[in-house]
């Protein structure tokens, strides 16, 4: 077969890890497919094809937008794609053969707030509009679903309306570097002891509700500092200049826009809890990768993470800024026996296991007649 991925957002966080990890793990299948990778010019000099069998191709359309809709069928059809496997919610709706689609979430349509774009609030509101539009008519028109949880799946059949048989759930994986021994680094990176947290800065993701709830905290223990690890956008302008106006912590909390993957693997052994404050999320890789190295997890109270983290985290509400100071102090205090090797299954979480039922729905649907 020929199978096509959509690759372009390969370096962004979140769907990029699961697009790299993908194309890793079936590079190393005992198969005779023949992959299409589809990057944008910026990744296509970089992107080094692991085999004979991968094939790159340039996609200049950027994600979300109307250029992607018209040009990007025109560029799959040149490739007589078997299957075309879109791993990301902007579904090209006139692409008109078989089709995988992965969800990772739904936020863009379930967290609708002003603060989610640099655009103004018409342009906003229509481009919300057209992402559920575009959803919609992907979604069914996909011939599978791949949802990265039971949760993510609940949403689409929820708010889409569409047979369960039609999705099945893939889950993610903790990355290898992530499960090889620490060699190096094994001094705490801070010498202060300091909470940490790993993502974006969407709205959704609640960083601000975590500065404030460290800021209370902070007034009963001035010895700690709270790390944010993430690219350094707009949304983390913002909540820089949030952090400014709040009175002596602009040392205090600490932003780092990258660390290679031995240094983030340091921050999360040596962190006193990583804390994830989501109003929503579709799985929650940052959590996982930090449970692998026994890190404390504080996060928010939502399905999702009772699914895949069951017990182990200290929940709080995402909307209840008090109930997240005082998680805090119960690490501080070590009023919690959470700080240790954690019991949860990792082999329910392989990156290899994704990949291979990944690649049985390509087999399936390439065999089936429309």
């Amino acid at each position: 077969m020929r199978i096509g991925i959509d690759a372009r957002l390969l370096q962004q966080t979140g769907v990029g890890r699961y697009i790299q990890n993908l194309i890793r793990e079936l590079a190393v299948m005992n198969t005779d497919d023949t992959y299409i990778i589809f990057l944008t010019p910026e990744d296509f000099d970089s992107f080094i094809c692991p085999s004979k069998q991968f094939i790159k191709r340039k996609a200049s359309p950027h994600w979300h937008t109307l250029q992607e809709q018209i040009l990007l069928p025109f560029l799959f059809l040149k490739e007589q794609l078997d299957i075309l496997h879109e791993p990301y919610i902007t579904i090209p709706i006139f692409y008109p053969k078989k089709m995988v689609v992965t969800i990772h979430d739904l936020t863009v349509i379930t967290q609708v707030t002003g603060k989610a774009s640099t655009l103004p609030f018409p342009l906003y509101f229509l481009k919300v509009f057209a992402s559920r539009l575009i959803l919609t008519i992907g979604l069914w028109r996909a011939n599978h679903i791949l949802a990265v949880s039971e949760s993510t799946k609940q949403d689409v059949i929820n708010i889409f309306h569409i047979n369960p048989k039609k999705i099945s759930v893939t889950y993610e994986g903790v990355d290898p570097v992530f499960s090889r021994v620490l060699k190096k680094n094994t001094s705490s990176p801070l010498a202060s002891p300091y909470f940490l947290y790993v993502g974006n800065a969407y709205p959704h993701k609640n960083v601000e509700r975590l500065v404030d709830a460290f800021f209370q905290f902070h007034r009963t223990y001035p010895n700690y500092k709270l790390v944010l690890l993430g690219k350094n956008d707009i949304f983390y302008v913002r909540v820089q200049r949030y952090i400014e106006k709040l009175d002596g912590m602009k040392d205090v909390i600490r932003h780092i826009e990258y660390l290679k993957d031995d240094e983030l693997q340091n921050y999360y052994r040596h962190a006193e809890a990583l804390v994830f404050p989501s109003h929503n999320e579709g799985f929650g890789l940052p959590a996982l990768e930090a449970l692998s190295f026994g890190c404390t997890l504080i996060c928010s109270d939502i399905p999702v993470f009772r699914e895949i983290f069951g017990d182990i985290p200290l929940y709080f509400p995402s909307n209840d800024t008090n109930s997240l100071v005082m998680r805090l102090i119960q690490v501080a205090k070590n009023e919690t026996n959470t700080k240790r090797k954690t019991t949860i299954d990792f082999a329910l979480f392989r990156w290899d296991t994704m990949a291979q039922q990944t690649y049985d729905w390509y087999r399936h649907i390439g065999n089936t007649q429309l």
